[in-house]
């Protein structure tokens, strides 16, 4: 904390309203989205704890969703949950991939890119999956699929004119080349 300086108190007091909230919430999607905010706050700073978290909002999304299949209540209920499990299974992703599960890494984030197609339509969140997913083959040294993965991603970008996903997806794709030996494509 001394080298983060304010962000450290910051998060605290972020924390402390966020599990205000959870005690607070009336329901699973509430309790759900305090989670995944908390282990947003957390995942840079305390990996376990961030992994405890998503862990415990993916159980309640399965319950959910079980009982959603079983007497849906309304689409944006279910896609709503879809939504929650696809932050659920990217953060899990990351974490296993920096904490030395790579294979397991990739799998969660390929779920997630799974889970956000299902909810349908093109998001920034769905180009950041593809970002995530392509550097992490990069990083295995898989250069060829990270370019197909940071291609998807670059697509989302551009359709969204997201220029910071966008500067992010081609920084990343430039760095693949170069790796490759590629310097034309890499710059």
């Amino acid at each position: 904390c001394l080298l983060l300086g304010g962000f450290c108190k910051a998060s605290t007091s972020r924390l402390d309203s966020l599990n205000e909230a959870f005690r607070s919430a009336k329901n699973d999607t509430m309790r759900v989205d305090v989670l995944l905010n908390m282990a947003n706050v957390l995942y840079l700073q305390n990996t376990d704890s961030a992994k405890k978290l998503w862990l415990k909002a993916d159980q309640i999304i399965d319950k959910a969703l079980h009982r959603d299949s079983l007497s849906p209540i309304s689409k944006f209920y279910t896609q709503r949950l879809v939504f929650f499990k696809s932050g659920t299974t990217g953060g899990l992703g990351y974490i296993y991939f920096v904490t030395g599960n790579p294979d397991k890494g990739l799998k969660y984030t390929q779920t997630s890119i799974n889970y956000l197609k299902r909810f349908g339509g093109i998001t920034k969140e769905l180009g950041l999956a593809y970002n995530n997913i392509g550097y992490m083959n990069t990083e295995r040294g898989d250069l060829y699929t990270a370019i197909h993965y940071y291609d998807s991603g670059l697509v989302i970008q551009k359709q969204l004119k997201d220029t910071d996903g966008f500067s992010n997806v081609i920084n990343n794709l430039g760095y693949s080349y170069q790796q490759l030996q590629d310097s034309s494509k890499a710059m």
